[in-house]
């Protein structure tokens, strides 16, 4: 009776020993779970945090290059319109008919200039919120072109520069027209923007496996290869004064490049 006994007590002690081990095991188990869970969930936030920074960054960044060109870029040709008008104003009746219509067409190149400058700005500051919407469909390429094309003949007249398309009719591209075009207006922009008087500037689209090659080719004065690496980084900088002293807001070549990605192009 007593050895029975002992064993009943030792069983009920090992039976005790083991419940408890479970119970702290279970123990563990449920802290580790939870620590994971609180891991897991610190994880997300600090992701969720690192996103939050980075589209800080970028409207931070997106307001001061807002500021910068405004500053730079935008009060010279809004400073001469403003004195084209003041002049009008002031000298309406002393002015002769072609004096008046020279006046007009200056004050035409620098509406024409700003609005550019604007839209630039404008759409770069959009698409680095993510806020651009593509709708692609099938566009004939020579008619968008020439188009846009259309849009800078005074331009061409103005530095007397020569221009051609080279695209067959029959090329047919799946785009949105909306980009394309802005694409196309900043790259002859840039065309005429650095090409002296008497130059050429021509565009010519061409099929290779599968895909369009579109090139705006000029005599202008070119690029230095140490500003290359410069031209794609998505960092707008100063733009550079054409040969006649246009002005820029640096973003051009940046939202082309932005735009042509987005297209699915290169």
């Amino acid at each position: 009776q007593k050895n029975l006994e002992s064993k009943n007590d030792l069983l009920l002690v090992t039976m005790g020993g083991l419940l408890l081990l479970i119970l702290l095991l279970f123990g563990v188990i449920i802290n580790y779970i939870q620590k994971k869970k609180l891991n897991n969930r610190l994880q997300v936030q600090n992701i969720e945090i690192q996103k939050i920074n980075k589209e800080l960054r970028q409207l931070n960044s997106t307001k001061d290059l807002m500021f910068r060109v405004i500053a730079h870029d935008l009060l010279g040709p809004i400073g001469t319109i403003y004195s084209f008008t003041d002049l009008l104003v002031k000298r309406y009746e002393k002015l002769k008919p072609k004096e008046t219509f020279e006046i007009l067409e200056k004050l035409n190149v620098s509406t024409n200039q700003t609005f550019s400058l604007l839209e630039n700005l404008l759409n770069w500051a959009k698409s680095q919120m993510g806020s651009i919407t593509l709708h692609i469909e099938k566009n004939n390429l020579l008619h968008i072109t020439e188009n846009v094309m259309s849009l800078f003949i005074n331009s061409f007249h103005n530095k007397r520069l020569k221009y051609s398309i080279d695209i067959d009719e029959n090329i047919y591209v799946f785009m949105d027209q909306n980009i394309y075009s802005t694409i196309l207006r900043n790259l002859i922009g840039n065309a005429i923007k650095f090409t002296p008087s008497n130059g050429e500037i021509s565009i010519s689209a061409i099929e290779k496996e599968g895909h369009i090659e579109i090139k705006v080719s000029d005599s202008g004065i070119g690029i230095d290869e140490a500003d290359y690496a410069k031209l794609f980084d998505n960092k707008p900088s100063i733009s550079t004064s054409g040969t006649e002293g246009e002005k820029g807001s640096g973003i051009g070549l940046s939202l082309c490049k932005q735009f042509v990605d987005k297209m699915g192009g290169n």
